[in-house]
């Protein structure tokens, strides 16, 4: 059989700061062979274990799905004597970015939550029934494509699942995502990429940094002076999200970092269940809650199931929450009114009105109009969000 080795070659126009992983380096570059742009996804061949530089290429392209991110090629440089090597995967260009860059911007919706949820999860469900699963499900990893539907991305350490229904990997899972029962071991099943999932829809909810605030509030109760040099050097990590740069601290720091991390996460105190945002409705509370029970068989047995529960959700859907250092503000626009709660930090009062889309009058419902202490604020504007809901 006779070999070929054309060359492929194209520029680089713009390097991307939403990068999918600190093992690649993402950029748009232009094809002069298609006179066309493409997103790059480029990997040094030094980075992978093992010699099988295409396998999530492979992957990608043989799992397409409406849902999943499309591969137009895959390339590699000739070898060299300096070594730096690399691998190029070449996609289209979603210029709309990771789910990631829009929570960035704006707080979610619960119907957006869910119509982007049912997208990717539909893309998980799809490689799940081809006995694979992702082990790196999270909202950079997660793009939106030009008809706004979220697509799966990033399958670098996908693999398939043994007659047993687990894979093991020997590469590391991104430390805030590892499903508790995988910390101990390199087992990865379907219930572990459900806690992924699970942990993505609680940051869709609360924001994309919550996991860093949590994190950080539960550094400052610590007065363990074994570990106050890592409070000391935490506090100057640019990120704790997505981007966390564990090398910046000594090995020694990154252990005991990693490490009471995981303890937080075993004894079910990591990510805090109990916290969401007012507009979120209590059933998908629920349903996030399964999805990351510290008991892997507690949760959903499969991503159908997850699917038909996520469809359930029928209330709250259209509350928008805002947020700045001197109010909080939650409204929903009906077809004739728009419903506006803001609360003033400074001096703890709710105001309530109702504003009539058709002439532009505003009116007080007085009923919501109160002094509410911020200890117990998120409980006081879930229930009257929940009350209004309602209303047209």
């Amino acid at each position: 059989m006779k070999e070929y080795n054309p060359t492929i070659f194209f520029t680089e126009k713009s390097k991307l700061g939403d990068d999918q992983g600190k093992n690649s380096t993402t950029f748009i570059a232009h094809d002069p062979q298609l006179d066309a742009d493409f997103f790059i996804k480029m990997m040094p061949k030094k980075k992978f274990v093992g010699s099988d530089y295409f396998k999530e290429a492979r992957i990608i392209y043989a799992n397409q799905h409406p849902n999943i991110v499309e591969i137009q090629y895959a390339a590699a440089d000739n070898s060299n004597p300096s070594g730096d090597d690399n691998i190029y995967f070449a996609m289209p260009i979603y210029k709309n970015g990771s789910l990631q860059t829009l929570m960035e911007k704006r707080y979610l919706t619960v119907r957006e939550i869910i119509k982007y949820s049912l997208d990717f999860v539909s893309g998980v469900n799809y490689i799940h029934s081809r006995g694979l699963v992702h082990d790196d499900i999270k909202p950079s990893n997660i793009l939106i494509d030009d008809t706004n539907r979220a697509l799966l991305t990033d399958f670098g350490l996908a693999g398939e699942l043994n007659p047993y229904g687990v894979l093991r990997q020997p590469l590391s899972t991104y430390i805030f995502i590892k499903a508790p029962e995988t910390i101990r071991t390199n087992a990865k099943t379907i219930q572990s990429d459900i806690y992924q999932i699970g942990l993505t829809l609680y940051r869709m909810c609360n924001g994309p940094f919550i996991l860093r605030n949590e994190l950080d509030s539960f550094f400052d109760s610590i007065t363990n002076p074994g570990i106050i040099d890592l409070k000391t050097r935490i506090a100057e990590l640019q990120k704790i999200g997505d981007t966390i740069e564990l090398p910046i601290l000594s090995q020694e720091l990154q252990k005991h970092y990693i490490r009471f991390l995981y303890q937080l996460v075993e004894r079910n105190q990591f990510p805090d269940k109990n916290f969401f945002l007012p507009h979120i409705p209590s059933s998908l509370n629920r349903i996030i809650q399964k999805c990351i029970d510290v008991n892997p068989d507690k949760r959903y047995s499969n991503t159908l199931e997850l699917m038909n529960a996520l469809c359930s959700v029928n209330s709250n859907l259209d509350w928008k929450y805002s947020e700045n250092c001197d109010k909080i503000v939650v409204e929903r626009t009906t077809y004739k009114n728009i419903y506006s709660l803001e609360y003033n930090k400074k001096n703890e009062q709710l105001s309530t009105q109702k504003e009539l889309i058709a002439s532009k009058n505003k009116t007080r419902i007085t009923k919501y109009c109160k002094t509410i202490k911020s200890s117990s604020l998120y409980k006081e504007l879930s229930i009257i969000i929940a009350e209004l809901d309602g209303k047209d």
